[in-house]
C-alpha cells in the first residue's frame, strides 16, 4: 500500500495509532494525532527499508506491550552511533 492509500485509510476509518515492528521483534508505536509522529510514520512508509521494519499495524488504541514513539527515537540514536563509531 502505498503512502497515500495508506493516509486514506487510516482518515477514514479513524486509526489514532501506527505501530512498526522492528527487525529486532520490537513494536513501536506512533500517535498519529500529533504532527511530528505522524511525520516520522510517512518517513518510515517512504524508508521502510533503511528503517529495518518487518511490518506494521494500525490501531485505534495503543496497546501495552508496544514501546513508545520516545522508545523509538532512543533505538535509532543509538543505530547511528553505533554506525558512525
Amino acid at each position: 500500500m502505498r503512502l497515500p492509500e495508506l493516509t486514506k485509510y487510516i482518515e477514514d476509518e479513524k486509526f489514532n495509532y501506527f505501530i512498526v515492528e522492528s527487525c529486532e521483534l520490537k513494536c513501536f508505536g506512533f500517535n498519529l494525532k500529533k504532527k511530528h509522529q505522524h511525520e516520522a510514520v510517512d518517513q518510515l512508509i517512504q524508508d521502510a527499508n533503511i528503517f529495518a521494519i518487518n511490518g506494521w499495524k494500525v490501531a485505534r488504541r495503543i496497546p501495552k506491550w508496544v514501546n513508545g514513539f520516545d522508545e523509538f527515537l532512543k533505538i535509532t540514536e543509538d543505530n547511528i552511533i553505533l554506525k558512525m563509531t
